[in-house]
């Protein structure tokens, strides 16, 4: 009988756990020159996705940011793993980066890739917070 009880709270405690929300505001900077600035309101473990049009900074193709957040190691922080690319018109996703970041909860960060003539091929500015359940 204790058996049956136990097991009976350890499924009601799997089925009462919730999985943190995230929302994640982001500015991504191509080529030097401000591109987007989308926000992603996340499940942690999923990937949340923001395609725009280029208006010009990738050669007219859109742009596309993948973003999987997850609690990170450091206590109040959120492990962030990105994947920034281009998508042609046929559809072909081309990456152009794969930045993964650690950040404080509600504090900026920063991360940028590649350089070309003195300007930064790629950055990325990232405010994430744990939204409240």
């Amino acid at each position: 009988m204790k058996l049956l009880g136990l097991t009976f709270l350890l499924a009601c405690s799997s089925a009462f756990a919730s999985t943190a929300i995230y929302e994640i505001k982001t500015d991504l900077f191509l080529n030097g020159k401000y591109a987007y600035s989308p926000r992603f309101v996340v499940k942690e473990g999923q990937t949340a996705s923001f395609t725009g049009k280029s208006n010009g900074y990738n050669d007219g193709k859109e742009t596309f940011i993948d973003v999987i957040a997850t609690k990170a190691d450091v206590k109040d922080a959120v492990m962030m793993k990105f994947t920034v690319g281009t998508i042609d018109k046929n559809g072909k996703r081309t990456i152009l980066a794969s930045p993964k970041m650690v950040a404080k909860e509600n504090q900026e960060a920063q991360i940028s890739q590649g350089e070309k003539s003195g300007r930064e091929l790629l950055a990325l500015t990232v405010t994430a917070k744990k939204q409240i359940q």
